[in-house]
């Protein structure tokens, strides 16, 4: 079975314009990716001043589907193959899968992936906060 944070290192692209303040893309770097991704995110979608309340599952989910450049987003939004797939990876069972109900699918998916960058971004700003005190 897929794990979410295995889908994030895979899907995590980073383009050679912004190699300087991307993190590169090695399972040593999850928690930067994840904290980067959600940078992405929220410059992308809320702008500069972004209000926390709008850091939520439902505008992740909208800026998912404009298929950002940071995170490959396109087998989850393109064509129902990919959910099916995606969905039978992380579930590992496509008992149940109606096509009628693909953007059910997709929420649920792109909510796991933004529950799981948020724990690795929060994990990765406790990992630098230490690192400033000793």
């Amino acid at each position: 079975m897929l794990t979410i944070k295995k889908w994030i290192l895979e899907n995590y692209e980073v383009e050679e314009t912004e190699l300087e303040e991307a993190p590169t893309k090695s399972k040593e770097n999850y928690y930067a990716i994840c904290s980067y991704v959600m940078d992405m995110f929220m410059r992308e979608k809320l702008g500069a001043k972004a209000n926390p309340g709008e850091v939520n599952k439902y505008n992740f989910y909208d800026w998912a589907q404009s298929l950002p450049g940071v995170l490959n987003t396109s087998d989850i939004f393109l064509g129902i193959e990919g959910i099916r797939k995606i969905c039978f990876e992380v579930f590992g069972t496509l008992e149940g899968f109606k096509e009628e109900n693909r953007e059910l699918y997709e929420k649920k998916i792109i909510g796991l992936i933004f529950d799981e960058l948020l724990k690795g971004a929060v994990i990765y700003s406790d990992m630098e906060e230490l690192e400033a005190v000793e």
